[in-house]
Parts: C-alpha cells; structure tokens; sequence
C-alpha cells in the first residue's frame, strides 16, 4: 500500500511471544515508515552515516557497518522523526539494536520515549524501558500499554552509556478508522532529574609524607578537558564541571587517609615542537607545564605519586625527550617517590610491540631517567594479571589455564633482563570471578590461599631471573573490583565492593608483614568514570561526579587511618581459634605497641549460603601478660567500640563475635601482670 514501504502478516504466535493478544496479530501489521533526523546533537553524524534515510528501513540488519545508524559518540539521545500517509493506530514496536562489543551495552538505548502527531516536541505519550541483553544483535519488541493514533510520531532512544546504534526500526499498526489522534499523556509515566554540577570540596592542609606510602589509588589526572576537550559536556548551558580535575580529587585523597597515587603519562602530549592534534592541540610545554602544576599539588598536600610513562619504542625519535623529562619531574618533585616504565605491556592495546622491542626501550628510558634523576627508584613489569600471553588462542581472557600460558610473557621478559635495571617489580593480578583469597589464574578459586600462593609463586619467578636471586620490591599497581552488570572482575553491588576491598588490602598488608616485599597497594581506580554497565568505568569508589562516597572509600578511608603507620605494626603468630565455620573465616594476627590486633572475615565463596554468622574468638595470651580491653573494629559500623570478653582461668581470652563478609578486627590491650600474679599463674 502507499503508506508504507513494507508490509507483511505478522503470525499469531509471534504475538503470544511478545505478551501481545491474538486478536491484536490478527489486525495488526509491521510498519516501515518513511523517516527524517529533527535537529538535534551528532546530527551530522547521523547523516554521514545514513544520508539516503534509508538504513532503518530498508530490512538489511546485521552487525556491520553499512547496515546500522551509529549515533554520535558520547551523544545520550538519537531522536528520529516517521510519517505515515493516513492515521494509524500503533500497538508497539519492534528495534533491532547493534553492539558493536557484543557484551557491553556501549552502545545500547537504555529506553525510547515515544511523541505523537503536533507534540513532536512536547510532552512524550509513552516511555518504555529496553533492558540489555548481550550479544552482536539484539531484536527488541516493545509493546504500548495504551495504542496510539497518529500519522506521525517521533521515537527518541535515550542512553546512560556511550553511543546508540540501531540496525532497523519497525511499528505495529493497523489503519485507525474513526478513532481521533492521541493527546499528550504519558503511558508509562517515569521520572526523570536534570544534572546538577557539582562543586568540589575545599582542601586541607598539607600533612607529613608517609614514611611507607602503602595505601593507593589509581588516578586519572590526564582525564580531563584540559587533556581531551572532546569530553566536555554542559549542564544547564555550562560547561560540566571536570570530576577528574585536581580540584575535585585532591580533597578527597586528603579526606580518605590514602598516601599514594598512581597516575598514567601519555607520551604524545608532552612531546614534539607540534601541538598533538590527536589530543588537545595544545603544545608540549603547555602539557608538561600543567602536569608540573599537579604535582606541585600533590607536594604541598604529602600525597606520594607513581609516575606511569607510556613510552614508544626505543627508535621513536621523541622518547629521549620525554624520558629525560620524567626524569627531572622525579628530581624536582618530592611527591614522586618512584616512576613504573609503562602499563600493561603484555597487552597489545599498550604495546604493539614484541617483547624484546620493550625490554630494549625500558632499558634505554631507565638509562635516560637515570641521567638525569639518578635516585629514582624504578618499577618495571605493570603486567596485566601476572604476565599471561594474551595473544594466545587459549587465553584471550583471564582464565585458568597452564602456568606457562599464564605468565609466559613475564618469564621470557625477565629472561631478556627486564629486572637488571629495576628497583622494583609491579603486576596487576586482578581476581576475574574470584574473591579476593581465592586463585585466578595459576591457583585454584576456592583455595583460601589461593591469591596469596599466586604472590608468592610469581614473584619466585622473578627472583629467579634477577641478578644474585635477588627479591625486588613488589608493587600491586592495579587491583580491584566494578560495580557493574557484566564484565570481567564485577561484583553484584557497591557493598560486596566494599567487602572485596577490605579483604584485598588487608591480604596484601598480611603478606607485607609476614616477609613478602609488598611496597604498595594501588586500588583501580579512584573514581568512577561514567554511569553505565561498561565494567571498565565503574571500578571507582567516589561517584563520577564526586557527590557521593561509595561504601569502599569509607571502609578503605578506615582502613588507612588505622593502619596508616605501615612500620609500626608486625606479623606475630599467635594461638588463635574460631567456634564456629573455623574453615570459612580468614584471619590474621599482628602486634602493634602493647597490643594484639586479630583481623577477621568470612570467605562468602566457600559458604553454601552467603550469610553472616556469630563466632566466638579464642586467643590463648602469655601467662605474664592480663587483658585490659577488647575494641572492635567492624568495618560495616562508623566506628570503633569496646566489647565484652572473658578470661579463663588458663589465661584463654574468649570474644564472640558476628562475623561478616567485611573485614573487621580486635584490638586486644594487654599489660604485664604483677610478679606475684605470674607467679600464681605459672604454680
């Protein structure tokens, strides 16, 4: 018919399917409309993509290119404008969407709101949810709660991600007959908040350098306007704000009792007489004056850095240039205690390079650094996991899998001499779907000890291949879990984030302790990057625009006040006992001035039920010493308190306690009893 440019029978049973009646696919057809882009953001992307208008509609969906309308990247709404050469009455809709990352809604529309006839730009009649569902191509059927009667309607997908592509576009309808055109009235009425800038926090004042900066983050001081103009947004006609900014992270990093951060150089920027045109076309020396400005910053506040420069190969004509400037950041600024030589390299996104072309380019940017600051203390490896061959056909994600798969490209790195000009050694053994004690790659899930077996195991390897076996300083510089629906190393919720997050830290401090080198702890990342499912942006434990603390930065924050002072506190070994599920709590005991402090936690992966439980402590004390106090920390409580205990008569200290998937400990004071007490005691 003129009306449209495809029409077909829709079956009764693809109706049912679709929670639509029978009678309804009895009079009901699929739609193709003739279609136009309104003036809106990207429009011109739109129309590079589809100038014909015609890729919508002309029943070629599929995954490539030329059968979709990619939107503009970083543009939350497609709006779309059909019409009809008489009145139709809609009964839903069907949308073939297009992941171009077949299991991360980049690019999916989050919902579409619906527009009718004369109120194209009023009020939508209808907005609709459109949940994700992985895979290349995802066909959604959209059924109206209430039909709709117009020639003419206006479909705009909205997304919280990054893009919207769409393969094909059909309505349900049959002609409307007598009925009148539909009015402004939401269907499925939601609610909806305009952004709000947020202003950052006022700073404090500079404290002392920690003597041992173990505490980390990863930071993004590059993620800025400054660095990539094409991030900036407005809200209400002003620019927004940029969250990444010093002045925003700054004061949080004071207020978190953090003492380091790790933050990333991109090479391009900071070198060249040119301005970078793939960047913010600014001029080397306006980029390298910015980042000096930054760390001034981070001077005067006692925050502790980890430069990261992501260098080109050895023949790059501009990487003396900026080795030599790294160098003189090291000698000019005391926050810098110590420069990681690049990020990842056993992947090819960081380094297209082989493995000798790096070790070779490493070494020459030390030698550089070197001349200029010879005190730096350099960090090599930053292997993502612990060096796996990610090229592998058997690993192309972190899976288990053979040892020599998983850190091959570690052992042949350090085989070329990777380690003969390091200070340190860095990895980022991410735990994919493990909980922090449980093995990933090289031990098993539910091992208890898993994660620290790994530790131990690679850094072996490492030793191994450095000159007199020597055992370098170990610096877990990536390390973390997302809050996100899907992806690799995502838990279910901001809390089990929290939870994850207190095991992770106190593990690596346990093993810091017990003689493991682990000189730093470096949470990824600090903030969140965007509100979407993409688990890459959501590792952060500060909201994307710093309004909220998730529950992680206040646990982590409690975490670094109490044991901030790294030198103070030692590993001792004491008698130690649980009541109940003694096999499924973690637990640790260290000493700290006249006190013992008993860290403890359920490990909810080897629980057939993921609940908490109530455990009674038992730590046999020394017969010359008496208990004062018990103090609890509970990380899921604001704030330390003192608990009831007993005192056998063999001197057996007994606590119960509730034990929860969040780390908490005890701080048992003891003092030394009287001479005739012990005396009594000893008889």
């Amino acid at each position: 018919m003129k009306y449209s440019l495809f029409r077909k029978s829709l079956p009764g049973a693809f109706a049912i399917a679709l929670g639509l009646s029978t009678a309804w696919a009895e009079v009901g057809s699929p739609y193709y409309g003739t279609y136009d882009y309104p003036e809106q953001p990207g429009l011109d992307k739109l129309i590079e993509a589809d100038p014909n208008k015609s890729l919508l509609t002309n029943k070629d969906s599929g995954p490539t290119g030329p059968q979709n309308v990619f939107g503009a990247w970083d543009v939350k709404n497609l709006s779309i404008d059909w019409s009809f050469d008489e009145l139709l009455k809609f009964s839903g809709m069907e949308v073939v969407i297009t992941h171009p990352a077949a299991d991360l809604p980049q690019s999916h529309p989050d919902r579409v709101r619906i527009y009718a006839d004369d109120d194209l730009n009023g009020e939508p009649v209808a907005e609709i949810e459109i949940p994700f569902e992985s895979g290349a191509i995802q066909k959604v059927s959209v059924e109206f709660a209430t039909p709709i009667v117009a020639k003419k309607l206006r479909t705009q997908f909205v997304t919280d991600h990054n893009q919207i592509v769409l393969s094909e576009v059909t309505f349900d309808a049959q002609p409307a007959g007598d009925e009148q055109p539909t009015k402004k009235k939401a269907l499925v009425p939601t609610e909806s908040y305009r952004e709000v800038a947020f202003l950052p926090s006022p700073g404090l004042p500079g404290r002392a350098r920690a003597a041992i900066p173990f505490f980390g983050v990863c930071g993004h001081l590059m993620h800025t306007d400054f660095f990539f103009p094409a991030k900036a947004r407005t809200v209400d006609g002003a620019p927004r704000p940029a969250y990444w900014g010093q002045e925003y992270i700054l004061p949080l990093l004071q207020q978190s009792g953090i003492q380091t951060v790790r933050e990333p150089l991109y090479q391009p920027f900071f070198v060249g007489d040119k301005p970078f045109a793939g960047g913010n076309n600014r001029t080397a020396a306006e980029n390298r004056a910015h980042v000096e400005k930054c760390l001034k910053q981070y001077d005067e506040a006692g925050i502790s850095v980890l430069l990261v420069p992501m260098f080109g190969k050895k023949s790059d004509p501009n990487v003396a240039a900026f080795a030599k400037w790294i160098g003189q950041l090291a000698k000019d600024h005391p926050s810098v205690t110590a420069v990681e030589l690049h990020n990842e390299p056993n992947l090819k996104g960081f380094w297209d390079g082989s493995i000798e072309e790096f070790v070779a380019s490493a070494r020459a940017f030390a030698k550089a650094i070197r001349e200029v600051a010879p005190d730096t203390h350099l960090v090599v490896g930053s292997v993502s996991g612990w060096g796996g061959a990610w090229e592998h056909e058997n690993l192309k994600e972190l899976v288990e899998g053979p040892k020599d798969i998983a850190r091959i490209w570690s052992e042949k790195a350090f085989e070329q001499g990777l380690l003969k000009f390091a200070d340190g050694i860095s990895a980022h053994p991410y735990r994919g779907a493990s909980a922090p004690e449980g093995g990933d790659v090289l031990q098993d899930r539910l091992d208890p000890e898993g994660y620290e077996k790994e530790v131990r195991d690679w850094l072996a390897l490492g030793r191994a291949k450095t000159p007199e076996n020597k055992s370098l300083p170990f610096y877990i510089t990536e390390i973390g879990y997302s809050v996100s629906k899907q992806g690799y190393s995502k838990v279910d919720s901001e809390i089990r984030q929290a939870d994850y997050l207190t095991r992770q830290v106190l593990l690596a401090l346990n093993l810091r302790l017990r003689g493991v080198p682990v000189a730093g702890f470096y949470w990824y990342d600090f903030k969140q990057d965007e509100v979407d499912y993409d688990y890459e942006a959501n590792f952060g434990i500060v909201a994307k625009d710093t309004s909220r603390l998730r529950p992680a930065f206040l646990a982590y924050r409690r975490i670094a006040e109490a044991f901030g002072d790294v030198g103070s506190l030692a590993a001792i070994d004491l008698p130690v006992s649980f009541s109940v599920a003694p096999e499924k709590i973690k637990s640790f005991s260290w000493s700290r001035g006249g006190s013992y402090l008993i860290g403890f936690w359920r490990m909810n992966q080897l629980q057939k039920r993921d609940v908490d439980f109530a455990s009674q402590i038992s730590l046999k004390v020394p017969p010359d010493q008496r208990v004062v106090s018990v103090e609890l920390t509970d990380l899921n409580e604001d704030r330390s308190r003192l608990v009831g205990f007993r005192v056998t008569e063999d001197n057996t200290l007994e606590v119960p306690l509730w034990v929860t998937a969040r780390a908490a400990w005890i701080q048992v004071t003891v003092a030394a009893r009287e001479p005739e007490t012990t005396a009594a005691a000893k008889s």
